[in-house]
Protein backbone atom coordinates (compact mmCIF):
# COMPACT_ATOMS: atom_id res chain seq x y z
CA UNK A 1 0.00 0.00 0.00
CA UNK A 2 2.85 2.62 1.02
CA UNK A 3 4.56 1.04 -2.77
CA UNK A 4 1.43 2.45 -4.05
CA UNK A 5 0.45 5.59 -2.28
CA UNK A 6 3.67 6.83 -0.80
CA UNK A 7 4.15 10.10 1.62
CA UNK A 8 5.58 11.85 -0.56
CA UNK A 9 4.81 11.86 -3.98
CA UNK A 10 7.07 13.11 -6.83
CA UNK A 11 6.01 16.57 -8.67
CA UNK A 12 6.89 16.79 -12.18
CA UNK A 13 9.31 19.82 -12.51
CA UNK A 14 10.76 21.25 -15.99
CA UNK A 15 14.45 19.96 -15.11
CA UNK A 16 13.19 16.28 -14.16
CA UNK A 17 13.55 13.58 -17.07
CA UNK A 18 9.45 12.87 -17.13
CA UNK A 19 8.76 16.23 -18.39
CA UNK A 20 9.50 15.06 -21.73
CA UNK A 21 7.43 12.49 -21.08
CA UNK A 22 4.66 15.43 -20.74
CA UNK A 23 5.25 16.32 -23.97
CA UNK A 24 5.25 13.07 -25.75
CA UNK A 25 1.93 12.22 -24.60
CA UNK A 26 -0.42 14.91 -25.16
CA UNK A 27 -3.72 15.22 -23.16
CA UNK A 28 -2.80 11.91 -21.26
CA UNK A 29 -0.83 12.90 -18.89
CA UNK A 30 -1.65 16.47 -18.39
CA UNK A 31 -5.07 15.83 -17.04
CA UNK A 32 -5.80 13.98 -14.14
CA UNK A 33 -6.48 10.11 -14.51
CA UNK A 34 -9.80 9.62 -12.55
CA UNK A 35 -11.56 13.13 -12.09
CA UNK A 36 -10.22 14.24 -15.87
CA UNK A 37 -9.36 18.26 -14.45
CA UNK A 38 -6.65 19.61 -15.83
CA UNK A 39 -4.81 19.54 -12.37
CA UNK A 40 -2.60 16.62 -12.93
CA UNK A 41 0.55 17.99 -11.23
CA UNK A 42 1.53 14.04 -9.48
CA UNK A 43 2.16 11.05 -11.30
CA UNK A 44 1.49 7.56 -10.54
CA UNK A 45 5.07 6.29 -8.63
CA UNK A 46 5.09 2.55 -10.07
CA UNK A 47 4.42 3.33 -14.15
CA UNK A 48 5.05 7.12 -14.56
CA UNK A 49 2.45 7.25 -16.93
CA UNK A 50 -0.86 8.58 -15.62
CA UNK A 51 -1.35 11.67 -13.41
CA UNK A 52 -3.84 12.43 -10.43
CA UNK A 53 -4.59 15.89 -9.14
CA UNK A 54 -4.01 14.17 -5.15
CA UNK A 55 -4.42 10.68 -3.38
CA UNK A 56 -7.98 10.68 -3.28
CA UNK A 57 -7.74 10.53 -6.92
CA UNK A 58 -5.44 8.08 -7.30
CA UNK A 59 -7.36 5.69 -4.86
CA UNK A 60 -10.49 6.22 -6.22
CA UNK A 61 -8.51 5.09 -10.45
CA UNK A 62 -6.87 2.64 -8.42
CA UNK A 63 -9.17 -0.40 -9.01
CA UNK A 64 -9.32 0.63 -13.33
CA UNK A 65 -5.62 0.95 -13.19
CA UNK A 66 -4.09 -1.85 -11.82
CA UNK A 67 -3.68 -4.22 -14.11
CA UNK A 68 -2.21 -1.45 -16.68
CA UNK A 69 0.04 -0.13 -14.04
CA UNK A 70 1.35 -3.35 -13.31
CA UNK A 71 2.26 -4.17 -17.25
CA UNK A 72 4.02 -0.72 -17.93
CA UNK A 73 6.04 -1.20 -14.11
CA UNK A 74 7.04 -4.46 -15.56
CA UNK A 75 8.28 -2.76 -19.06
CA UNK A 76 9.77 0.37 -17.23
CA UNK A 77 11.53 -2.15 -15.03
CA UNK A 78 12.85 -4.02 -18.02
CA UNK A 79 14.37 -0.74 -19.67
CA UNK A 80 15.41 0.36 -16.12
CA UNK A 81 17.76 -3.35 -16.30
CA UNK A 82 18.78 -2.95 -20.32
CA UNK A 83 19.78 0.29 -19.61
CA UNK A 84 17.70 1.45 -22.57
CA UNK A 85 15.80 5.03 -22.31
CA UNK A 86 12.45 5.57 -20.96
CA UNK A 87 11.16 7.69 -23.33
CA UNK A 88 10.73 5.43 -25.83
CA UNK A 89 8.56 3.81 -23.13
CA UNK A 90 4.83 3.47 -24.71
CA UNK A 91 1.83 2.61 -23.29
CA UNK A 92 0.42 0.56 -25.58
CA UNK A 93 -2.76 1.25 -25.15
CA UNK A 94 -3.29 0.73 -21.59
CA UNK A 95 -3.82 4.01 -20.80
CA UNK A 96 -7.44 4.62 -22.58
CA UNK A 97 -7.56 7.53 -24.86
CA UNK A 98 -9.45 11.22 -23.74
CA UNK A 99 -12.13 10.27 -26.28
CA UNK A 100 -13.26 7.04 -25.03
CA UNK A 101 -13.96 9.01 -21.58
CA UNK A 102 -17.52 9.07 -20.23
CA UNK A 103 -18.88 8.10 -23.81
CA UNK A 104 -20.37 4.55 -22.43
CA UNK A 105 -24.49 3.54 -22.87
CA UNK A 106 -26.47 3.05 -20.21
CA UNK A 107 -28.95 -0.42 -20.94
CA UNK A 108 -32.87 -0.42 -19.97
CA UNK A 109 -33.81 -2.49 -17.44
CA UNK A 110 -37.57 -2.72 -18.90
CA UNK A 111 -38.88 0.94 -19.73
CA UNK A 112 -36.00 2.20 -17.99
CA UNK A 113 -34.99 5.21 -21.13
CA UNK A 114 -36.81 7.96 -18.67
CA UNK A 115 -33.69 6.99 -15.89
CA UNK A 116 -30.95 6.21 -18.50
CA UNK A 117 -31.55 10.01 -20.16
CA UNK A 118 -31.65 11.39 -16.65
CA UNK A 119 -28.17 9.82 -15.60
CA UNK A 120 -26.68 10.59 -18.95
CA UNK A 121 -27.40 14.26 -18.18
CA UNK A 122 -26.23 14.51 -14.76
CA UNK A 123 -23.00 12.37 -15.59
CA UNK A 124 -21.57 15.04 -17.83
CA UNK A 125 -22.52 18.25 -15.60
CA UNK A 126 -18.64 18.38 -14.73
CA UNK A 127 -18.54 19.65 -11.32
CA UNK A 128 -20.47 16.96 -9.77
CA UNK A 129 -18.88 14.42 -11.90
CA UNK A 130 -15.49 15.72 -10.47
CA UNK A 131 -17.07 15.63 -7.33
CA UNK A 132 -18.04 11.91 -7.19
CA UNK A 133 -14.83 10.54 -9.31
CA UNK A 134 -12.30 12.01 -6.71
CA UNK A 135 -13.87 10.44 -3.97
CA UNK A 136 -14.40 13.81 -2.34
CA UNK A 137 -18.16 13.05 -1.26
CA UNK A 138 -17.18 10.21 0.91
CA UNK A 139 -15.72 12.49 3.21
CA UNK A 140 -19.58 14.30 2.99
CA UNK A 141 -21.54 11.50 3.55
CA UNK A 142 -24.12 12.12 6.47
CA UNK A 143 -24.90 8.31 7.89
CA UNK A 144 -27.52 9.70 10.67
CA UNK A 145 -29.83 11.90 8.21
CA UNK A 146 -33.59 10.45 8.51
CA UNK A 147 -34.03 12.26 5.63
CA UNK A 148 -31.21 10.12 3.43
CA UNK A 149 -30.62 6.96 2.12
CA UNK A 150 -27.25 6.39 4.52
CA UNK A 151 -25.24 6.62 1.58
CA UNK A 152 -26.32 4.12 0.06
CA UNK A 153 -28.13 6.33 -3.24
CA UNK A 154 -24.49 8.44 -3.37
CA UNK A 155 -22.21 5.62 -3.22
CA UNK A 156 -24.17 3.40 -5.57
CA UNK A 157 -24.29 7.00 -7.68
CA UNK A 158 -20.27 7.73 -7.16
CA UNK A 159 -19.96 3.76 -8.42
CA UNK A 160 -21.82 4.31 -11.63
CA UNK A 161 -19.92 7.37 -12.48
CA UNK A 162 -16.42 5.59 -11.75
CA UNK A 163 -17.62 2.88 -14.56
CA UNK A 164 -18.44 5.46 -16.70
CA UNK A 165 -15.93 7.86 -16.94
CA UNK A 166 -12.89 5.85 -15.55
CA UNK A 167 -13.54 2.11 -17.51
CA UNK A 168 -15.41 3.52 -20.41
CA UNK A 169 -12.53 1.52 -22.39
CA UNK A 170 -13.62 -1.75 -20.85
CA UNK A 171 -17.45 -1.52 -22.05
CA UNK A 172 -19.81 -0.12 -24.42
CA UNK A 173 -22.90 0.23 -22.22
CA UNK A 174 -23.53 -0.59 -18.90
CA UNK A 175 -26.54 -1.58 -16.41
CA UNK A 176 -27.63 0.97 -13.85
CA UNK A 177 -28.46 -2.33 -11.95
CA UNK A 178 -27.02 -1.19 -8.46
CA UNK A 179 -28.54 1.84 -8.25
CA UNK A 180 -31.98 1.57 -9.52
CA UNK A 181 -31.71 -1.40 -6.69
CA UNK A 182 -31.05 1.55 -4.07
CA UNK A 183 -33.15 4.18 -5.54
CA UNK A 184 -36.38 1.23 -5.34
CA UNK A 185 -35.49 0.71 -1.85
CA UNK A 186 -36.10 4.15 -0.40
CA UNK A 187 -38.70 5.10 -3.57
CA UNK A 188 -40.74 2.11 -4.20
CA UNK A 189 -42.86 4.28 -6.75
CA UNK A 190 -39.45 3.38 -9.33
CA UNK A 191 -39.10 -0.11 -8.88
CA UNK A 192 -40.27 -2.64 -11.29
CA UNK A 193 -39.35 -2.21 -15.06
CA UNK A 194 -42.73 0.19 -16.19
CA UNK A 195 -41.95 4.12 -17.64
CA UNK A 196 -41.65 6.90 -15.15
CA UNK A 197 -41.21 10.49 -15.77
CA UNK A 198 -37.67 11.60 -16.12
CA UNK A 199 -38.33 15.27 -14.44
CA UNK A 200 -39.24 13.42 -11.08
CA UNK A 201 -36.90 10.99 -11.16
CA UNK A 202 -33.91 13.49 -11.46
CA UNK A 203 -35.87 15.79 -9.00
CA UNK A 204 -35.55 12.74 -6.33
CA UNK A 205 -32.24 11.82 -7.69
CA UNK A 206 -30.72 14.85 -6.47
CA UNK A 207 -32.91 15.51 -3.48
CA UNK A 208 -30.94 11.95 -2.11
CA UNK A 209 -28.09 12.77 -2.60
CA UNK A 210 -28.18 15.89 -1.20
CA UNK A 211 -29.60 14.24 1.90
CA UNK A 212 -26.76 11.82 1.75
CA UNK A 213 -24.38 14.23 1.61
CA UNK A 214 -25.61 17.14 3.84
CA UNK A 215 -22.93 18.23 5.89
CA UNK A 216 -24.97 20.00 8.76
CA UNK A 217 -25.15 16.63 11.06
CA UNK A 218 -27.56 18.06 13.59
CA UNK A 219 -29.70 20.22 11.76
CA UNK A 220 -31.92 23.28 14.06
CA UNK A 221 -34.99 23.88 14.15
CA UNK A 222 -35.85 26.87 11.51
CA UNK A 223 -38.39 29.26 11.48
CA UNK A 224 -38.48 30.71 7.85
CA UNK A 225 -38.72 34.34 8.22
CA UNK A 226 -41.42 36.26 6.61
CA UNK A 227 -41.86 38.39 3.69
CA UNK A 228 -42.63 42.16 5.98
CA UNK A 229 -44.19 44.68 3.96
CA UNK A 230 -42.12 47.45 2.12
CA UNK A 231 -39.24 45.37 2.69
CA UNK A 232 -36.92 44.93 0.10
CA UNK A 233 -37.48 41.13 -1.76
CA UNK A 234 -33.74 40.67 -2.36
CA UNK A 235 -33.32 41.19 1.31
CA UNK A 236 -36.13 39.21 1.92
CA UNK A 237 -34.91 36.33 -0.56
CA UNK A 238 -31.21 36.51 1.38
CA UNK A 239 -32.71 36.14 4.65
CA UNK A 240 -35.16 32.55 3.74
CA UNK A 241 -31.55 31.47 1.93
CA UNK A 242 -29.41 31.71 4.58
CA UNK A 243 -32.26 30.00 7.26
CA UNK A 244 -32.24 27.60 4.58
CA UNK A 245 -28.51 26.74 4.56
CA UNK A 246 -28.82 26.68 8.66
CA UNK A 247 -29.98 23.24 7.64
CA UNK A 248 -28.81 22.45 4.45
CA UNK A 249 -25.13 22.39 3.46
CA UNK A 250 -24.02 20.01 0.27
CA UNK A 251 -22.09 20.18 -2.45
CA UNK A 252 -25.73 19.51 -4.50
CA UNK A 253 -27.72 22.37 -2.09
CA UNK A 254 -24.65 24.64 -3.07
CA UNK A 255 -24.66 23.91 -7.34
CA UNK A 256 -28.38 22.65 -7.87
CA UNK A 257 -30.66 24.30 -5.43
CA UNK A 258 -32.08 27.78 -5.50
CA UNK A 259 -35.12 29.96 -4.50
CA UNK A 260 -37.88 31.31 -6.51
CA UNK A 261 -40.75 33.43 -5.09
CA UNK A 262 -44.13 32.27 -4.51
CA UNK A 263 -46.98 35.00 -4.31
CA UNK A 264 -50.84 33.68 -3.35
CA UNK A 265 -53.59 36.18 -3.26
CA UNK A 266 -56.66 35.81 -1.16
CA UNK A 267 -60.01 35.44 -3.33
CA UNK A 268 -62.02 37.31 -0.49
CA UNK A 269 -59.26 39.67 1.62
CA UNK A 270 -57.27 40.12 -1.12
CA UNK A 271 -54.74 39.45 1.33
CA UNK A 272 -51.24 39.15 -0.33
CA UNK A 273 -48.48 36.51 0.81
CA UNK A 274 -45.31 36.05 -0.26
CA UNK A 275 -42.95 33.34 0.41
CA UNK A 276 -39.65 31.67 -0.33
CA UNK A 277 -39.35 28.09 -1.64
CA UNK A 278 -36.68 26.37 -2.65
CA UNK A 279 -36.24 24.59 -6.24
CA UNK A 280 -33.58 22.26 -7.43
CA UNK A 281 -34.53 22.03 -11.32
CA UNK A 282 -37.22 23.82 -13.18
CA UNK A 283 -39.85 22.49 -15.78
CA UNK A 284 -40.45 24.32 -18.70
CA UNK A 285 -42.73 23.90 -21.54
CA UNK A 286 -41.31 22.17 -24.93
CA UNK A 287 -41.80 25.08 -27.21
CA UNK A 288 -44.15 24.51 -30.25
CA UNK A 289 -43.87 24.11 -33.73
CA UNK A 290 -44.58 27.39 -35.42
CA UNK A 291 -44.66 26.02 -38.49
CA UNK A 292 -44.30 22.81 -40.44
CA UNK A 293 -43.19 21.88 -44.09
CA UNK A 294 -45.19 20.55 -46.67
CA UNK A 295 -43.46 19.05 -49.46
CA UNK A 296 -46.56 19.41 -52.31
CA UNK A 297 -45.91 18.91 -56.13
CA UNK A 298 -48.33 21.21 -58.54
CA UNK A 299 -49.34 19.04 -61.84
CA UNK A 300 -50.68 22.71 -64.22
CA UNK A 301 -53.25 22.05 -66.45
CA UNK A 302 -51.30 23.59 -69.47
CA UNK A 303 -52.77 23.72 -72.67
CA UNK A 304 -50.90 25.89 -75.11
CA UNK A 305 -47.05 23.98 -74.44
CA UNK A 306 -46.79 20.92 -72.01
CA UNK A 307 -45.24 21.59 -68.52
CA UNK A 308 -43.80 19.24 -66.15
CA UNK A 309 -44.85 19.14 -62.32
CA UNK A 310 -43.34 21.68 -60.25
CA UNK A 311 -42.27 20.93 -56.53
CA UNK A 312 -43.00 23.25 -53.82
CA UNK A 313 -41.91 23.87 -50.15
CA UNK A 314 -45.10 25.77 -48.08
CA UNK A 315 -44.75 26.59 -44.41
CA UNK A 316 -48.28 26.16 -42.62
CA UNK A 317 -49.25 26.86 -39.28
CA UNK A 318 -49.60 22.84 -37.16
CA UNK A 319 -53.55 23.53 -36.78
CA UNK A 320 -53.84 24.58 -40.21
CA UNK A 321 -56.40 23.13 -43.01
CA UNK A 322 -56.16 22.21 -46.29
CA UNK A 323 -57.81 24.98 -47.54
CA UNK A 324 -55.04 26.92 -45.59
CA UNK A 325 -52.50 24.90 -47.78
CA UNK A 326 -54.41 25.42 -50.58
CA UNK A 327 -53.90 29.31 -50.39
CA UNK A 328 -50.19 29.17 -49.94
CA UNK A 329 -49.84 27.50 -53.03
CA UNK A 330 -52.15 29.79 -54.59
CA UNK A 331 -50.25 32.78 -53.99
CA UNK A 332 -46.82 31.03 -55.02
CA UNK A 333 -47.70 29.41 -58.33
CA UNK A 334 -50.93 31.79 -60.01
CA UNK A 335 -52.95 29.02 -60.40
CA UNK A 336 -56.75 29.77 -58.70
CA UNK A 337 -57.50 28.48 -55.46
CA UNK A 338 -60.88 26.84 -57.08
CA UNK A 339 -58.98 25.03 -59.12
CA UNK A 340 -56.60 23.43 -57.37
CA UNK A 341 -57.18 19.82 -56.40
CA UNK A 342 -55.01 18.37 -53.68
CA UNK A 343 -54.21 14.47 -53.41
CA UNK A 344 -52.78 11.57 -51.73
CA UNK A 345 -50.89 9.29 -54.28
CA UNK A 346 -49.74 5.81 -53.47
CA UNK A 347 -48.40 2.90 -55.76
CA UNK A 348 -48.27 5.73 -57.93
CA UNK A 349 -52.01 5.90 -57.96
CA UNK A 350 -54.60 8.78 -56.58
CA UNK A 351 -56.03 6.93 -53.61
CA UNK A 352 -57.41 9.87 -51.90
CA UNK A 353 -58.61 13.69 -52.76
CA UNK A 354 -58.42 15.81 -49.69
CA UNK A 355 -61.23 17.76 -48.04
CA UNK A 356 -60.38 21.10 -47.25
CA UNK A 357 -61.25 20.87 -43.64
CA UNK A 358 -58.57 17.96 -42.93
CA UNK A 359 -55.77 18.92 -40.67
CA UNK A 360 -52.35 19.32 -42.64
CA UNK A 361 -50.85 18.19 -39.46
CA UNK A 362 -52.16 14.81 -40.23
CA UNK A 363 -51.69 14.86 -44.36
CA UNK A 364 -48.09 15.68 -43.69
CA UNK A 365 -47.38 12.72 -42.33
CA UNK A 366 -48.44 10.40 -45.30
CA UNK A 367 -45.73 11.74 -47.28
CA UNK A 368 -45.30 14.58 -50.48
CA UNK A 369 -48.67 16.38 -51.16
CA UNK A 370 -49.80 16.18 -54.95
CA UNK A 371 -51.61 18.98 -56.48
CA UNK A 372 -53.66 19.08 -59.88
CA UNK A 373 -55.28 22.05 -61.60
CA UNK A 374 -58.53 21.23 -62.26
CA UNK A 375 -61.96 22.52 -62.31
CA UNK A 376 -64.05 22.38 -59.29
CA UNK A 377 -65.42 19.39 -58.26
CA UNK A 378 -69.01 20.29 -58.33
CA UNK A 379 -69.13 22.15 -62.11
CA UNK A 380 -71.72 19.99 -63.24
CA UNK A 381 -70.65 20.98 -66.75
CA UNK A 382 -67.34 19.41 -66.22
CA UNK A 383 -65.87 15.79 -66.26
CA UNK A 384 -62.98 14.82 -64.10
CA UNK A 385 -60.76 11.72 -65.64
CA UNK A 386 -58.04 10.41 -63.90
CA UNK A 387 -55.28 8.39 -65.78
CA UNK A 388 -52.34 6.52 -64.04
CA UNK A 389 -49.08 5.11 -66.43
CA UNK A 390 -48.77 1.47 -66.54
CA UNK A 391 -46.40 -0.69 -68.13
CA UNK A 392 -47.35 -4.36 -69.34
CA UNK A 393 -45.78 -7.02 -67.58
CA UNK A 394 -47.22 -10.60 -67.94
CA UNK A 395 -50.94 -10.91 -66.79
CA UNK A 396 -50.19 -7.83 -64.69
CA UNK A 397 -49.94 -3.97 -65.20
CA UNK A 398 -47.08 -1.96 -62.82
CA UNK A 399 -47.86 1.10 -62.31
CA UNK A 400 -45.09 4.01 -62.36
CA UNK A 401 -44.78 7.64 -62.67
CA UNK A 402 -47.21 10.17 -61.53
CA UNK A 403 -50.90 9.95 -62.01
CA UNK A 404 -53.10 12.63 -63.82
CA UNK A 405 -56.21 14.19 -62.39
CA UNK A 406 -57.63 16.27 -65.42
CA UNK A 407 -60.86 17.79 -66.18
CA UNK A 408 -62.39 18.27 -69.44
CA UNK A 409 -65.49 19.72 -70.32
CA UNK A 410 -68.86 17.48 -70.56
CA UNK A 411 -69.40 18.17 -74.52
CA UNK A 412 -65.74 16.73 -75.63
CA UNK A 413 -65.83 13.54 -77.72
CA UNK A 414 -63.69 10.49 -76.31
CA UNK A 415 -61.45 11.15 -79.31
CA UNK A 416 -60.80 14.30 -78.45
CA UNK A 417 -60.46 13.89 -74.53
CA UNK A 418 -57.51 11.13 -75.51
CA UNK A 419 -55.67 13.84 -77.40
CA UNK A 420 -55.38 15.98 -74.53
CA UNK A 421 -54.40 13.37 -72.43
CA UNK A 422 -51.53 12.29 -74.97
CA UNK A 423 -50.14 15.62 -74.98
CA UNK A 424 -50.55 16.01 -71.55
CA UNK A 425 -48.10 12.66 -71.43
CA UNK A 426 -46.12 13.76 -73.74
CA UNK A 427 -43.10 15.31 -72.21
CA UNK A 428 -42.85 12.29 -69.87
CA UNK A 429 -41.44 10.40 -72.90
CA UNK A 430 -38.04 9.94 -73.86
CA UNK A 431 -39.30 10.72 -77.47
CA UNK A 432 -42.69 10.50 -79.35
CA UNK A 433 -42.11 6.73 -80.81
CA UNK A 434 -42.19 5.65 -77.28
Amino acid sequence: WLLLYPEYWDIINKSEPFEAERHRLPGKVSRCGACRSPNGRFICKRCSSIRYCNKNCQMSHWQYHKSACQLLNKRREEKLSSGEDLRGLDDAGLIPDDSLWGRVGLNNLGNTCFMSSALQCMSHVLPLTRYFLSNKFERDINLNNILGTGGKVARAYGALLRDIWMGAHQHRSLSPNTLKRAIELFAPRFSGVSQQDSAEFLAYLLDALHEDLNRIRNPPYVEMPGVEKGKKLSICGAEAWDAMSLRNSSFIFDNFYGLYKSTCVCPQCEEVSVTFETFNHITLEIPRQLSIDVVVVLVKACDESPCLPIRYCLQVHPNGVMKDLKAKLSQLSGVHLSKLTLCNVHNHFINKIFNDNEFVSVVATRGIVFAYETAPHDDPTQVHVVASHNFPNGNDDTRFGIPFLMSFDASLTCATISNIIWERVKPFLRSEEH
